[in-house]
């Protein structure tokens, strides 16, 4: 079980609309089963939803444009089996 907390940040910018706090969170769970050699996983991201898909920018006219360049929060399942292809000697 873990976690992580960022805080993303941009100032400087006169337009309120450009100078923004995003605080994202993401999570994991992990269980392993069959002596270690199976695991499941499972994994939040941007759990409180605050990167946004909208991003403002200024261009060299001092014209804002927007882009939509953002991946939204999800959750991911992960299945981990570990294999000993060698064997034993």
């Amino acid at each position: 079980m873990g976690m992580d907390l960022k805080m993303f940040s941009r100032r400087g910018y006169t337009d309120e609309q450009i100078n923004t706090n995003n605080l994202m969170c993401n999570a994991y769970v992990t269980q392993s089963f069959m002596k270690g050699r199976f695991a499941v996983k499972l994994e939040a991201f941007d759990l409180f939803h605050q990167l946004k898909s909208v991003d403002y920018q200024v261009n060299g006219q001092g014209k804002s444009e927007i882009r939509h360049n953002t991946i939204p929060h999800y959750i991911m399942l992960h299945a981990i089996y570990k294999m000993n292809v060698g064997g034993k000697k």
